[in-house]
């Protein structure tokens, strides 16, 4: 693409990055207020994974910014005879960054095609998906706003969107507004256990820990498979002081899905303290056995295997993190205090 056909196109998008206000095109950058029912407290617009508007225009990327992107166009020319629409245009961008795993870049497109005031259902879902690959949480929420308010859903897709706008608020920590999808949600499905552990998780969030009880005892009614709702009912009861009855929660949630990593890690801590480090081994070389690069399990079966005495079990785990993170520290240290304990072991 010559440079004539980037200033054009660099023109048809009529970019600008700089100034009080920050134009592209038609589209504007859009106020510093989300587009939310409810108002975004001021220390969650802090959190890494939510984009700032000073974040968007500084890190606009118009499209003739990137050449390897536009060279990746099909039909990419632009002339007076074969223009492309503006659409169009941002279409073929997004598709192009996102088939590169460049969500962020992705994400700037995303923002710049939701200024358009008729978007479809499947659109603004695209769009959507697009920002939660960049980790965009206010991006997300604004699209799932606009699914609300412009389209015409059906009852299991107003549920689905309900309850993603839930997730989505309870991540930004508006928790009114997450409880406000999750009933309107609940409305419409009541027998949902999925539902009825994001509404445990939010009780649990508020430190409603009777309030979250009853949810996640719920979930378990519709659903007694359902480990994510053992997960949360494990977390009451340790917060309740009844370790037993969490570590048998937990245990649970394990036994019904040995990949659940929330399960291990929170096993794995009161384990040490209240439970059998045994147990403990077999379940972390359970979900080893499929997740064998997961640094932080190997670190947790590496540090147990030394209380153990389990030595060449502990040395083999943190070798392994030492060859996926070279400079891991705490992974040098056990390999250090293996090997200390394996030679005393062989000169005694």
């Amino acid at each position: 693409m010559s440079t004539g056909e980037i200033e054009n196109l660099q023109k048809k998008f009529q970019i600008r990055t700089s100034g009080s206000n920050a134009d592209i095109g038609p589209f504007r950058i859009r106020d510093q207020q989300p587009k939310s029912a409810k108002q975004i407290a001021p220390e969650v617009q802090k959190n890494p994974n939510v984009m700032t508007n000073e974040e968007r225009v500084l890190r606009q990327v118009p499209i003739e910014a990137s050449r390897s992107v536009l060279d990746e166009f099909e039909n990419s020319d632009l002339n007076e005879e074969q223009s492309k629409s503006d659409a169009s245009d941002l279409d073929r961008a997004l598709s192009v960054l996102m088939s590169n795993q460049d969500y962020k870049m992705a994400a700037n497109i995303a923002f710049q095609m939701m200024q358009v005031s008729s978007l479809s259902y499947e659109k603004l879902k695209t769009l959507h998906d697009v920002f939660e690959k960049a980790g965009d949480q206010t991006g997300q929420e604004e699209a799932l706003l606009r699914m609300l308010n412009d389209c015409e859903l059906e009852s299991a897709e107003q549920f689905a969107t309900l309850k993603s706008l839930g997730n989505v608020q309870l991540r930004l920590q508006d928790f009114d507004g997450a409880e406000e999808s999750y009933f309107k949600a609940y409305r419409i499905d009541p027998s949902s256990d999925a539902l009825l552990v994001n509404m445990g998780t939010l009780e649990f969030r508020k430190q409603d820990y009777q309030q979250a009880r009853e949810r996640f005892v719920q979930a378990l009614t519709a659903n007694s498979e359902n480990d994510r709702a053992w997960v949360g009912l494990g977390l009451v009861h340790s917060c309740y002081g009844d370790f037993v009855l969490a570590i048998a929660n937990l245990e649970r949630a394990i036994e019904i899905n040995p990949n659940n990593r929330t399960a291990i890690q929170l096993y794995s801590e009161m384990a040490f303290k209240h439970g059998s480090l045994h147990k403990l081994v077999d379940r972390v070389e359970a979900y080893l056995l499929s997740e064998s690069d997961d640094i932080e399990i190997l670190l947790i079966h590496s540090k147990v295997c030394l209380v153990l005495s389990q030595y060449q079990a502990c040395l083999d785990s943190a070798q392994r993190i030492a060859d996926l993170s070279p400079e891991h520290e705490e992974a040098a240290r056990l390999i250090q205090a293996a090997e200390g304990h394996m030679q005393r072991g062989s000169n005694s």
